[in-house]
């Protein structure tokens, strides 16, 4: 959610020295506050689930408490962020598109050909002046849209990783006691929300150019040196 809100920033061309910082301030801040109740009891309290080799909040807890911790996670940590994602990542293939569009690459056009004969030299001057703008502003935007792929990719690891663990949220809500009588779909599914972690470095090297994947590992090389 906060890699999509720093993109969006980043596009608009906003300045935020500090987002980075701040955003990994609020992440810590965020994971303690849901994870750090339950190993003193609060709410509710992890035990081994699936097959018994993790530990999770206790499924088995109908208490009121265990309820409504469990509701305000599914709101808090999968709704609100799926939400979020979808709005920013949305609003920035808008931006995208707008500025990739023709109108938008003829703007000055029409107020360039007003200038009379006589200024042909600084007519030209700003058609020039116009399009070497443009095209930084093009490659800038180009690698924009890499970033923002691979944040569209990431929201659809996000569902994939964690909406089965949502509806067994859900179902235990609802008493539906099926789901857990078979320890290996409980597994699978605490598996693949944990391989969301895994997958997101792989991403960002996708996405990285050889140029930039090769700087990287030579300044890595010699901190080592």
């Amino acid at each position: 959610m906060l890699l999509s809100i720093n993109r969006y920033i980043l596009l608009c061309e906003h300045k935020q020295p500090l987002f980075c910082t701040y955003s990994a301030i609020i992440c810590w801040i965020l994971s303690i506050g849901w994870t750090l109740p339950p190993v003193f009891g609060y709410w509710t309290s992890y035990t081994p689930e699936g097959l018994g080799f993790h530990c999770s909040i206790d499924w088995n807890n109908h208490t009121l408490t265990s309820h409504f911790y469990i509701v305000l996670s599914f709101i808090g940590i999968y709704l609100i962020p799926l939400i979020i994602l979808f709005i920013v990542n949305l609003r920035v293939n808008q931006i995208v598109r707008h500025t990739y569009s023709y109108e938008n690459m003829g703007l000055i056009l029409p107020n360039a050909q007003q200038h009379s004969c006589c200024k042909e030299f600084a007519y030209d001057s700003n058609i020039t002046i116009f399009f070497i703008r443009k095209a930084a502003d093009r490659k800038r935007l180009r690698t924009q849209y890499r970033f923002s792929q691979a944040i569209i990719f990431l929201v659809s690891a996000y569902l994939f990783a964690w909406t089965p663990y949502s509806i067994i949220a859900i179902l235990q809500i609802f008493h539906v006691k099926f789901i857990f009588q078979y320890g290996y779909f409980i597994t699978l599914s605490a598996f693949t929300a944990k391989l969301s972690v895994i997958l997101s470095p792989f991403v960002y090297l996708c996405i990285m150019n050889n140029r930039s994947v090769k700087e990287l590992f030579c300044i890595k090389i010699k901190r080592t040196i």
